[in-house]
């Protein structure tokens, strides 16, 4: 049985850690849904659960 694991972090300054872990985990055969808290740039990674759909901020 795998397990689901979540990874929450910053894609726009961290990208390449959390996709390092994200393989780390997929080598495991263990499921990984990662959401992305950053503000800034998108990710180069295709991600169903971005910042703004979670918790929309207002940029000043």
């Amino acid at each position: 049985m795998s397990n689901a694991i979540a990874i929450t972090g910053t894609l726009d300054t961290k990208e390449e850690d959390i996709d390092f872990i994200k393989n780390r985990i997929q080598e495991r055969r263990d499921q990984v849904m990662i959401v992305d808290t950053g503000i800034l740039d998108e990710s180069k990674l295709a991600l169903p659960n971005r910042s703004e759909y979670l918790a929309p901020v207002e940029h000043r």
